[in-house]
């Protein structure tokens, strides 16, 4: 079975990477691109491997990554025009037809993109855990992944095949740690949009803990826009803000924290879903997170992770877990154990393959 997976990359991460792509211009786009997937955390990503091991032919496309297509297109002779995020990756489909195609929430993509592509692919498949409008059009795709329950209740309701799943973890990144835990408190992630509650979270953390922060919607690079988004933020985040986070950066700050904090986005609505909760727990950092119904499913709560309802009980327990080493470390290590032996990527390859064969008999 051949899988493509498809999915747009953060700006944030492209950038991170861009520099050191064009300083080898003579790289193939082969290897360019196992440059880029070995330093991904994209939830996509280490599911090629997976997939491979599995016996599979598996490969992923990356349509806005500008340096990654432009050598694919190089190579092939393919002519690059205005709208090359969308020729580009047809073409690549077109050259290598697929059985499985598995799409990310890239909505740009689903109508005519799709439509066009089904002549190149057997079935496609959705990863759909973000906000969307009622009226998306779904007639090309064949199944739905998510990781919410309202959504999944949603696509039952509207006749659409779904799966409800969940995230993982890839232990490549605990390959030669040598780091050590030198970091109190962390946070990766964003505000804005669908934050509001994460941010009010966050602005009582950091006057109240060694709290430090990377992500995005904290600051600009326009000065003058930089000045206006610290005024909206009340300037809370000034000192806690140590810059934007992707890829191994991430995944070294996790392995060297003691504590992370997770909060999910307003869209779970207290439900745990995120990636986060199984990035923290396999880099061994004890993983601070939000009561929810749905936490049990994955974590024993307070023995392999520790949880809190307000801002006041996470500060509260922040203070104590720095305080007491052995617990928080005694505690991390059951997380560590419980992600490693059911959590990680590998667990789901099977789950996925399973599926995708369903489908496409």
């Amino acid at each position: 079975m051949r899988i493509v997976l498809f999915v747009k990359y953060y700006d944030g991460f492209i950038n991170s990477l861009d520099e050191k792509l064009k300083a080898q211009p003579e790289m193939s786009y082969a290897d360019s691109l196992d440059f880029v997937t070995k330093a991904s955390t994209n939830i996509f990503a280490p599911y090629v491997s997976e997939f491979k091991k599995l016996g599979h032919d598996a490969e992923l496309i990356i349509p806005n990554f500008e340096t990654l297509q432009f050598r694919w297109a190089k190579e092939n002779n393919f002519p690059i025009d205005k709208n090359w995020r969308f020729t580009i990756p047809k073409a690549q489909l077109e050259k290598n037809p697929t059985d499985i195609l598995f799409i990310n929430s890239n909505f740009e993509y689903y109508d005519s993109f799709l439509n066009e592509s089904r002549a190149f692919t057997n079935k496609v498949v959705a990863w759909i855990s973000c906000p969307f409008d009622a009226s998306l059009n779904l007639s090309n795709v064949d199944h739905v992944f998510t990781l919410f329950g309202p959504h999944f209740d949603f696509f039952t309701k509207n006749s659409q095949p779904v799966t409800l799943t969940q995230g993982a973890f890839d232990p490549t990144i605990l390959a030669d740690n040598k780091f050590q835990r030198d970091i109190d408190f962390s946070f990766i992630g964003g505000i804005g949009n669908f934050h509001k509650e994460r941010e009010h979270y966050l602005k009582k953390l950091v006057k109240k803990t060694p709290l430090k922060i990377w992500g995005y919607g904290y600051n600009s690079d326009q000065p003058v826009k930089n000045i206006l988004k610290q005024f909206q933020h009340g300037f809370a985040f000034n000192k806690a803000f140590q810059g934007q986070a992707w890829g191994n950066d991430m995944h070294e700050i996790l392995l060297r924290s003691k504590i992370t904090f997770n909060i999910h986005g307003d869209i779970a609505k207290g439900h745990a879903v995120n990636m986060r909760l199984f990035e923290a727990t396999g880099a061994g950092a004890l993983l601070l997170t939000e009561k929810s119904s749905n936490l049990a499913n994955f974590f024993t709560p307070e023995k392999e992770v520790i949880t809190y309802s307000s801002p006041d009980e996470a500060i509260e327990k922040v203070n104590y877990y720095l305080e007491h080493e052995d617990e928080r470390n005694q505690i991390a290590h059951a997380g560590q154990m419980k992600t490693l032996n059911q959590h990680c990527f590998k667990h789901l390859a099977h789950k996925y393959v399973d599926i995708f064969e369903s489908i496409l008999k």
